[in-house]
């Protein structure tokens, strides 16, 4: 009615109205130099050796002309330059870039911190490894790996001190540090000539502080323990230890069949932070699993640890 009334003059039309369609966005295609930097990227990341880009790109190369007869896509990712010396150079320009972005951070930072902490690889050479964390003037916060210096020789407080000042120079971190965090150790955290204290000699304004986790992993040794944590890895490699395969097999099989909420045991080294208490709260999550695979089994350890047991299963 309201149409007749007030819009009889208008003419309608059935047809209906034409679809315009949307504009699609184009799409940004790499060069060959951008997509070996992408793969180059990834490659470091997942820590591969050079050369495993250039094996993926030809398995690829080999899935797309069986898929299609338009090798054009094939050609293209074939065109990509993955040679080992290649990758080296866009990973060496990637850690560049990184770099530079974390010094353009630092120098926008209002004041940072430092973490610090030395180690030995597996082939004896002692490395520092060196965190940072900061604070924007928008009170944001970021943290990042700054530095690993290798210390070839010896690892006195000199030495670490020496490494550690270096790294700051070169990200220029150095005016506006305000703290340092580093483990018990005595060429670490010693009073009068540990790293800590020839740091604040420089600068008599930074605070030092110990790692928590150091400080709870030297209160653990302490608290009466070590009997509980030995016999728990005592059980622990009698299930999973080097020559007990046939052990390993079954006590995997069987927590699988009855429904365990963990599928097995962890191992743990001295050299991983946490490590040790990942591995005991695991061993204590499977507790009565254990009790019964031992009853079943009926494998040697388990005489050997009778009493332990037994307490395990009081709890």
């Amino acid at each position: 009615m309201h149409w007749a009334s007030r819009h009889a003059n208008v003419p309608m039309s059935n047809e209906p109205k034409p679809i315009i369609p949307e504009s699609k966005k184009p799409v940004k295609r790499l060069t060959p130099k951008k997509a070996a930097t992408a793969l180059a990227f990834e490659t470091a990341k997942m820590k591969k050796n050079f050369t495993d880009a250039g094996k993926w790109r030809n398995a690829f190369v080999k899935v797309l002309r069986s898929m299609s007869n338009d090798c054009s896509c094939a050609d293209q990712l074939q065109s990509i330059p993955l040679s080992r010396n290649t990758m080296s150079r866009r990973i060496s320009k990637i850690s560049c870039a990184f770099k530079s972005e974390l010094i353009a951070k630092i120098r926008e930072a209002t004041s940072i911190s430092i973490a610090m902490d030395e180690t030995t690889d597996n082939t004896h050479k002692s490395q520092l490894m060196v965190y940072v964390r900061g604070i924007m003037p928008n009170k944001e916060t970021f943290e990042d790996f700054l530095d690993l210096k290798s210390m070839p020789t010896t690892t006195k407080a000199t030495d670490i001190y020496d490494q550690v000042m270096e790294a700051l120079r070169d990200f220029g971190a150095l005016d506006k540090l305000e703290c340092v965090t580093m483990d018990g150790a005595p060429s670490m955290s010693g009073v009068k000539n540990g790293c800590g204290a020839l740091i604040k000699r420089t600068n008599p304004d930074v605070k030092t502080l110990k790692c928590v986790i150091h400080s709870q992993v030297l209160s653990s040794r302490k608290i009466g323990l070590k009997s509980s944590m030995d016999a728990a890895t005592k059980v622990i490699n009698c299930i999973r230890g080097g020559h007990n395969a046939l052990t390993h097999r079954r006590f995997k099989e069987f927590l699988k069949n009855h429904g365990a909420p963990q599928k097995d045991l962890l191992l743990f080294t001295n050299v991983r932070w946490l490590s040790k208490g990942q591995a005991l709260g695991r061993f204590f999550d499977l507790r009565k699993f254990i009790i019964d695979f031992a009853e079943t089994v009926e494998v040697f350890f388990f005489h050997f640890f009778l009493n332990f047991f037994y307490t395990l299963k009081k709890n």
